[in-house]
């Protein structure tokens, strides 16, 4: 299957439902991450990621389009250089709305922190 914007948003919302359950998203670990915060927050911080090309998204075919994680991303993600200031102080805003922060949902701040 192909993932989506929206389907990504719900994996990370913690939203369990045919398309999650379909790819066997709900099995890993990363699921429910953002799960305290407003589901407009996460697609919002989304859209963030992608205009800042850390995420892609690829048309497969018409109508069906992907996301990925870019180059770029990737190397963010394994701690290799600085996340851009503007995505740092969106995830902290977002987080710092949600009404019931736990520990898992601190990982956005942890992955974007130095």
């Amino acid at each position: 299957g192909y993932l989506s914007k929206t389907i990504l948003a719900q994996f990370f919302s913690g939203l369990d439902n045919r398309a999650i359950q379909g790819l066997r998203l709900q099995r890993l670990p990363e699921f429910g991450l953002l799960a305290s915060w407003k589901k407009s927050h996460v697609s919002s911080f989304l859209d963030l990621l992608l205009d800042r090309s850390i995420l892609l998204l690829t048309e497969l075919r018409a109508g069906k389009v992907t996301v990925s994680v870019s180059p770029s991303g990737l190397e963010l993600l394994n701690g290799i250089g600085v996340w851009p200031e503007d995505i740092v102080h969106q995830c902290a805003r977002y987080q710092s709305q949600s009404a019931t922060a736990t520990a898992d949902s601190q990982a956005c701040l942890l992955y974007t922190s130095d």
